[in-house]
């Protein structure tokens, strides 16, 4: 386990902010990462953390960085499922179920991340195991089910024949801290997340900013008619 200065202090900042880790002290992450068997490794922009097709026995969380889990559609275009930033997990179904990869993991700009044992996790509530791993099992579980609710809702938004209907269904799941409907995406990567034309989305956003529905200001698209959501 690396946990040497710099490092140390962005992998303790990640865990701190991580759902993963929530509710266990910070003074327990040491014993629960020997027990996890857990290494932070660097990776430099464009390297590929998972690949589809590929085994599993490690479950990732984004210490520095971003990485971007996706897929590749008939066509050979990559559809981005979504971002991953520090303190963020993925490759944990995967991983626990033991089960090819369907996606792929990429380092979309300089990373490091934390790997766990998947078979370790699995033992988490088993005797022998500290405390603090017990808790991060209840966690992982709680994770599983929120992403699980997420893939539903995005494949509600799929199911969508009309563009604008699946960029409604979309704002309307994005509430900012202040209530507002707003969302931060360039138009490339909200277009793979939709599965539509980058150009397509780009008219069907301008119609909607001259119809009074939204606000584009750089990525960023406010809802600016509410009743447009309902």
């Amino acid at each position: 386990m690396a946990t040497a200065g710099k490092k140390y202090s962005a992998l303790t900042q990640a865990m701190a902010t991580s759902a993963l880790f929530a509710g266990i002290d910070e003074g327990s992450y040491e014993e629960l990462l020997a027990y996890l068997d857990g290494t932070v490794r660097s990776y430099e922009e464009g390297s590929l953390l998972v690949r589809i097709g590929d085994a599993q026995a490690r479950v990732g969380m984004v210490v520095e960085g971003d990485i971007e889990v996706g897929f590749y559609d008939e066509s050979g275009s990559l559809a981005n499922v979504t971002r991953m930033r520090p303190g963020d997990v993925f490759a944990e179904s995967i991983a626990c179920a033991g089960v090819p990869s369907p996606v792929q993991a990429l380092a979309s700009e300089d990373s490091a991340v934390l790997w766990l044992s998947a078979d370790r996790i699995r033992r988490a509530g088993s005797f022998g195991a500290p405390r603090s791993a017990g808790c991060m099992l209840g966690n992982l579980v709680g994770l599983l089910s929120r992403k699980n609710v997420f893939l539903n809702r995005k494949v509600h938004i799929l199911a969508q024949k009309r563009l604008r209907d699946r960029v409604k269904l979309y704002l309307n799941d994005c509430t900012s801290g202040s209530g507002q409907q707003r969302a931060s995406f360039s138009r490339s990567e909200l277009a793979r997340y939709l599965c539509v034309d980058r150009s397509a989305l780009s008219r069907e956003l301008g119609r909607m900013r001259d119809e009074g529905i939204v606000r584009l200001d750089g990525k960023d698209i406010t809802v600016v008619d509410v009743s447009f959501l309902k």
